[in-house]
């Protein structure tokens, strides 16, 4: 089993030294106890007017990017990284978010494989799939890429939409079934709620 370098991993996704908070940007992980499931854990992001909660990665490793909002999951044997990039646009008056901006129409999605091939270098799209993420349908793509001469690396990605941005999902892997199962499973587990 090929391993990711850690040099990989913070070109592929950037890097940063872990933080928890920062403007407009935060972090939790709570812990409950469930009778019939044991420990259950969940991460919530909290942006200006929205909040995300999912299930991160079991044993998987946390890099917190504030500074460009992001999260970025490890597996512990460094085969994959799972990362969240919460992008917001740019609000109608700057610097100021308004409950307004909420209601603005988000644009027009652009096609997931238009997005692989130019931020990946020899990308190829192996597959497009419906998901379910924050309680609605979604496109994922699964392509390949080529990050030095004679390997392939595997990647699974998804946009969702929220009212003043979008949330992408995506896993970077060193063979094709890597991190697919974790990957899958925070998607599906994605939920968002609006805030006053």
């Amino acid at each position: 089993m090929k391993i990711l370098s850690p040099f990989f991993a913070l070109v592929a996704f950037g890097g940063s030294l872990p933080a928890q908070e920062a403007a407009g940007f935060q972090v939790s992980t709570t812990a409950t106890e469930e009778v019939e499931f044991g420990t259950r854990l969940t991460t919530t992001v909290q942006l200006p007017l929205v909040r995300f909660d999912f299930e991160p990665p079991p044993g998987w490793g946390l890099q917190v990017e504030p500074a460009t909002s992001k999260l970025v999951y490890r597996a512990p044997d460094n085969t994959a990284a799972i990362a969240l990039t919460f992008k917001r646009h740019p609000p109608s008056k700057p610097g100021v978010e308004t409950k307004r901006d909420v209601a603005e129409p988000v644009p027009a999605p652009v096609k997931l494989s238009d997005r692989v091939v130019r931020q990946f270098n020899n990308a190829q799209l192996l597959e497009e799939y419906d998901c379910h993420a924050c309680a609605g349908p979604q496109r994922a793509a699964f392509f390949s890429f080529s990050n030095q001469p004679g390997t392939r690396t595997f990647g699974r990605f998804v946009t969702v939409p929220f009212a003043n941005g979008e949330l992408e999902v995506m896993l970077i892997a060193n063979a094709a079934e890597a991190g697919r199962g974790t990957f899958n499973t925070l998607v599906n587990s994605l939920g968002s709620k609006k805030l006053p």
